[in-house]
């Protein structure tokens, strides 16, 4: 995957890739790579990451392009379950909070996954870096940040247990990202996202809204203040005592008549007598077309 990251043109503007020689198990298929034919490094065609064939035994990962996948489902459909190694596992990068189900990478296989599955964490971060993911879970933060060779604790400040430090995969590994991130989004702005922050150096803690459970926001407990509770209690008191006379007066009006008394009539049957006023007189309109006809017969 790092190997493909120097080939781009970002990775050829800058030759900062260094994790190029280390031992990987993500790999990027050549056909991957391919999408269309330009005489150098174009990074404006770079293909989405949507298909992993994963292998359970060698626990290494392998992009492939549409093709291959469909090359690849009647194999793997052949397999039973029992005997099956390989699965083909549907991706897609995080770029909303609504789409962090795809980074456990258990969302759809080909045959499906064993109930005891869980993706590697190095894997969701590797993956999530060559696909510009802009949303993970906090779980993953310290192994991110140790890709990027950047201590957490000089970011949280806390003496946790920390993952062990990597080297970096670039020599400005935020810039690289941040760049990286522009290309792969597309022009989308990302710097208020949590790889936002992290490529701007700003610091993440566990209680930000960024990780917030879906759920907790949707299905939570949303109960309105008790003063705005008896506000609008008092407002349906006021309609349910006083809706029918509101109802009534604009529905019927009273003027006074000659003799001085009042008159009630319906404004209702006003408006239908006066409907006729408002549109065109159909009867006069042919009238006036059949004299129009006769001037010009004449």
């Amino acid at each position: 995957m790092f190997c493909a990251l120097q080939k781009t043109a970002l990775g050829t503007k800058h030759g900062t890739i260094t994790a190029s020689g280390t031992a990987a198990r993500l790999y990027v298929s050549t056909q991957h790579t391919r999408t269309v034919s330009v005489k150098g490094p174009n990074d404006n065609f770079l293909r989405p990451c949507h298909w992993l064939l994963w292998s359970c035994t060698g626990e290494i990962g392998l992009l492939v392009s549409p093709e291959e996948a469909n090359a690849l489902v009647p194999i793997l459909r052949r397999t039973s379950f029992d005997d099956s190694t390989c699965h083909l596992i549907m991706y897609s990068a995080p770029i909303t909070r609504r789409m962090l189900h795809f980074n456990h990478l258990d969302f759809y296989a080909i045959p499906r996954l064993p109930t005891s599955f869980k993706a590697p964490m190095w894997l969701q971060v590797e993956l999530g870096i060559f696909a510009g993911r802009l949303y993970f879970d906090w779980d993953e933060y310290g192994e991110i940040m140790a890709y990027l060779g950047i201590p957490v604790s000089r970011i949280k400040g806390d003496g946790g247990a920390q993952p062990d430090r990597k080297e970096p995969f670039a020599e400005k590994p935020t810039a690289f990202l941040h760049e990286w991130l522009a290309v792969r989004r597309k022009g989308q702005d990302f710097e208020h996202t949590p790889m936002g922050f992290i490529t701007t150096g700003k610091p993440l803690s566990a209680d930000h809204p960024f990780f917030s459970s879906v759920e907790q926001e949707v299905g939570g407990d949303f109960r309105l203040p008790t003063t705005l509770v008896s506000q609008i209690e008092e407002d349906d008191d006021d309609e349910s005592d006083d809706g029918e006379d509101h109802a009534k007066e604009h529905l019927f009006q009273h003027d006074e008549g000659d003799d001085g008394h009042e008159v009630f009539h319906d404004a209702a049957e006003e408006f239908h007598e006066d409907e006729e006023n408002t549109f065109f007189n159909g009867g006069e309109y042919v009238h006036a077309e059949e004299k129009s006809g006769e001037n010009v017969e004449g």
